[in-house]
């Protein structure tokens, strides 16, 4: 629940940060109704991911409460299947799961937050996690679907000491609940993001690049020592009647081959 989340961040220092999120279709309207993957998650979300938007800006520390929590950030492809690609939609209305809220950024191209690692699909849309407190459907499946958590360690930290604070702090969590006997699993989380910049690319192309030369500088020495060869047998051919032509064929014929 949300007041877990807010124990769990207070209470394990072993973490630097702890970010919570929960995946849920969300009503959009864009102009035209329709469902979309979306994701309630609390405003640093982005900041312990450490990803940064393609435009405008993620959340900030103040919209995690509810006052202030009517923003959203779209995904890369919602933003270019439903906007055109449009530098103006920073700071456009839409209405979401019955009520306004404002555009503020793009998420950067192909960035899924950790659902990368659980092999889904990414969500369509960012919204805070306050937001659920005001809005009754969204409350609703937050409930019924949990949070998950993100987080990283403080260096020189073990995930196995955190994962012992937070066994003992589940535990304390559930008996104060009156649940059933609380649980933690403490596991690394491994991201993989497509490369953002040019040289990136090129960097990765350097070693088959080398391999390619070196293959190229061996067949054209093959090449030269089986011509040196050659020159002998072209010499016989032609001496027992083989016309220019058909030693020319059979060369290009070979050296199609090779």
């Amino acid at each position: 629940t949300p007041a877990d989340y807010l124990a769990l961040r207070s209470g394990l220092s072993g973490l630097s940060t702890l970010a919570a999120s929960s995946a849920l279709l969300i009503a959009v309207e864009l102009p035209e109704p329709r469902s979309i993957l979306g994701l309630l998650v609390s405003e640093n979300y982005f900041d312990v991911l450490g990803s940064h938007p393609s435009l405008g800006r993620t959340f900030r520390p103040d919209e995690g409460q509810p006052a202030n929590a009517a923003v959203a950030v779209i995904s890369h492809n919602l933003w270019r299947s439903a906007f055109n690609r449009d530098d103006a939609v920073i700071g456009r209305p839409i209405r979401v799961a019955g009520r306004v809220v404002q555009i503020v950024g793009v998420a950067a191209p192909g960035f899924a937050g950790a659902a990368v690692r659980l092999g889904r699909q990414g969500p369509d849309i960012w919204l805070p996690l306050a937001l659920a407190e005001q809005a009754s459907d969204s409350a609703a499946a937050l409930r019924a679907g949990g949070l998950s958590f993100v987080a990283r360690l403080k260096d020189g930290v073990d995930a196995a000491e955190v994962l012992a604070a937070a066994q003992v702090l589940a535990s304390t969590l559930a008996a104060a609940a009156a649940s059933q006997p609380g649980s933690a699993s403490v596991s690394g989380v491994v991201m993989f993001q497509p490369p953002d910049r040019p040289t990136t690319i090129l960097l990765t192309m350097v070693i088959p690049t080398l391999v390619l030369v070196i293959a190229c500088v061996n067949a054209a020495s093959l090449t030269l020592a089986r011509g040196s060869r050659q020159r002998r047998d072209v010499a016989i051919r032609l001496a027992i009647g083989a016309g220019r032509g058909r030693v020319v064929r059979q060369l290009l014929f070979e050296s199609f081959l090779l």
